[in-house]
């Protein structure tokens, strides 16, 4: 029943976080335009990886040492006292190092630069990892939705043209530093602080180590690619990639979602020793998150055409290339997340982890410099995409013997079917120009492709009655 609420909490929450964005996108595309969407995304990006130093892998790492521990208050308080104070202690070198940094810039990237502080001091005071790890997922949400919320009214009523960029940045970064404070009181409830015995806190910074490098090339895949196009391109081809992106993160939320409130249900069933019920929830997870991430891959190519200058502006209109071959990623991380965050991390499988990461990061780095110079965004995407195919394959295999991965295969190449045939349906669609106006078009396309690919999901799921359909079969009975 709590992993249900959970479920409810998050997804009540990421519905939110698909919505307000779908607001105010177009309208900030509109307002200040490709080139300083992309000043905003190199300062943030740069900040996102002072900001993930800052974190090493204390997240991770807490989620997994509270859940690890919760039938025993006084290991949960210790913990969180030993974990934390490693974070603010990192936290503010990281901070100091950042400034140094700012100074060293000109012009409107210092400024931008300097504002990111806020969003770099806000893992200070993150400690999300406590709610997740004694699976409370209702504070965060409740958290994550007034921050949400406050700071679109904010975009919409202060953000009037193209200085106000600094206004815009200082929205974003401000609001994650306060969101996180929101927190602190809530965290009351489940840890208390106690000043630790350094002694004790030194020998954790290993194990948070081994988990920061996952998340150094998790950064790599999801940040150094605008990094390179803020170097070697220009800042408009920075800007279609970011609001390319902005669609592309609605589905990963969701998916990203699902391992999120798996994870500490993993770990609790490892320490008890239910394995079988992990792969179960393994399967379950891999098939309902890939027929999502399919879906989102085709649908996504296939709109992105009429879809991008609709929604952002002409001045956006030849980034649809970059929205089309950019949703592939869905459909890889949904199958990375379910073997990692469901598998790998919770069994304490790290390094393997450290290993895929690091060949699928140096993967990255060459390719973007090479394709980079000659295909602008487009070159960034598919080094991003090839790296992503290298992590699926290379987690395949080493859980073959664990999951039964060759299932999981089978069901993608079903999806996937249904996936082209959904492609082909909505841009015939398209290509029968009957439909003039592009609200109606895109609409159109939405709706047909939803419902083809539903139909042929439905069909191919319940013929083969999977894992998910049984599951929801019992679902369905426990509710009435």
């Amino acid at each position: 029943m709590k992993l249900k609420k959970n479920f409810l909490y998050q997804f009540g929450y990421q519905i939110l976080a698909i919505i307000l964005p779908l607001i105010t996108s177009p309208y900030i595309s509109r307002v200040l335009g490709a080139e300083a969407i992309g000043d905003y995304t190199y300062t943030y990006t740069v900040s996102y990886y002072f900001y993930i130093a800052c974190m090493l892998g204390f997240d991770t790492y807490g989620q997994r040492r509270i859940a690890s521990a919760l039938d025993n208050k006084e290991d949960r308080d210790k913990a969180f006292s030993e974990t934390v104070t490693l974070q603010v202690l990192i936290t503010a070198l990281g901070c100091f190092i950042y400034i140094i940094y700012c100074f060293l810039l000109h012009g409107t990237i210092r400024l931008l630069s300097f504002i990111q502080l806020f969003y770099l001091a806000s893992a200070f005071t993150n400690i999300i990892w406590v709610f997740e790890g004694v699976e409370e997922f209702r504070s965060v949400a409740l958290r994550n939705t007034i921050v949400k919320v406050v700071s679109t009214i904010l975009i919409f009523t202060l953000v009037r043209q193209r200085s106000n960029l600094w206004v815009y940045t200082l929205i974003i970064a401000g609001s994650s530093f306060v969101g996180n404070l929101i927190l602190i009181i809530d965290a009351k409830k489940y840890v208390t602080f106690r000043f630790p015995n350094m002694k004790s806190c030194i020998p954790q910074l290993k194990p948070i180590v081994l988990l920061f490098a996952p998340q150094i090339g998790i950064t790599v895949f999801m940040q150094m690619d605008k990094l390179m196009l803020g170097w070697w391109s220009t800042s408009r081809q920075l800007g279609y990639y970011q609001n390319a992106e902005k669609i592309i993160n609605v589905p990963v939320a969701l998916i990203l979602t699902v391992g999120t409130v798996m994870m500490p249900r993993i770990i609790n069933l490892k320490a008890n020793e239910e394995y079988e019920s992990i792969k179960k929830y393994n399967s379950i997870s891999m098939e309902g998150l890939m027929l999502i991430g399919v879906a989102c891959t085709a649908g996504l190519a296939a709109i992105a055409p009429a879809f991008t200058p609709w929604f952002f502006g002409d001045d956006f209109v030849d980034g649809s290339s970059i929205l089309s071959l950019l949703s592939f990623q869905v459909a890889f991380m949904a199958w990375e997340n379910v073997l990692q965050k469901q598998y790998l991390v919770p069994f304490g499988r790290d390094k393997e982890v450290i290993k895929a990461m690091s060949f699928a990061a140096l993967i990255n780095i060459v390719l973007n410099t090479l394709l980079i110079p000659f295909l602008d965004a487009n070159g960034a995407i598919i080094g991003s995409l090839v790296s992503h195919l290298f992590i699926c394959i290379y987690e395949g295999r080493i859980l073959w013997k664990n999951l039964d991965i060759k299932k999981y295969m089978i069901n993608v190449l079903w999806f996937g079917f249904a996936g082209i045939l959904m492609f082909a349906i909505i841009r015939a669609v398209a290509g029968l120009n009957i439909i003039q106006n592009t609200t109606i078009l895109v609409l159109t396309e939405i709706v047909t492709g939803a419902v083809s690919y539903l139909i042929m999901v439905l069909a191919i799921i319940m013929l083969r009655k999977s894992d998910l359909f049984e599951y929801i079969k019992r679902m369905k009975e426990m509710t009435f």
